[in-house]
C-alpha cells in the first residue's frame, strides 16, 4: 500500500534490514560520507542558535560532543571503505600487468 508519496518496502527511509548485506553496507557507507558534511552544518546552526539565544551560556559544546564522536565514526567507516576500494584497485593492476617480477611493457632498452 502507498501512502502519499511514500513506498514501504526494501530501503525505505533508513530501513536497510531487509536488503542483501552487501547493499546495506553500501548504503551505510554513503550515509557515512554524506554525514560527513552535514554535521559540522548542523554544528555550526546549533552554534549559531546558541550566540543568538543565550550568548552567556555555552550548551552547544554538548551536541558538538556527539556530533563529534559520531562524525569520527562516519570517519572511520569512509575511511575503511576507502582503503577497501584502493587495494582491490591496486590488486587489479598488479595482475593486469601481468606476471608480478617482469617490468611493464614498453619499449625495448637500449
Amino acid at each position: 500500500m502507498i501512502v502519499g508519496n511514500r513506498h514501504p518496502g526494501p530501503g525505505w527511509g533508513w530501513r536497510t534490514h531487509r536488503l542483501p548485506p552487501s547493499i546495506a553496507g553500501m548504503l551505510r557507507t554513503l550515509r557515512a560520507l554524506r554525514f560527513l558534511f552535514v554535521g559540522p552544518l548542523l554544528l555550526a546552526l546549533l552554534a549559531g542558535i546558541n550566540l543568538a539565544t543565550s550568548p552567556g551560556r555555552w550548551w552547544v559544546q554538548w551536541p558538538a560532543l556527539g556530533i563529534g564522536i559520531a562524525w569520527l565514526v562516519c570517519l572511520f567507516r569512509v575511511a575503511k571503505a576507502a582503503l577497501v576500494v584502493g587495494g582491490i584497485a591496486a590488486l587489479v593492476a598488479i595482475l593486469r600487468s601481468g606476471k608480478s617480477g617482469s617490468p611493464p611493457p614498453g619499449p625495448a632498452p637500449r
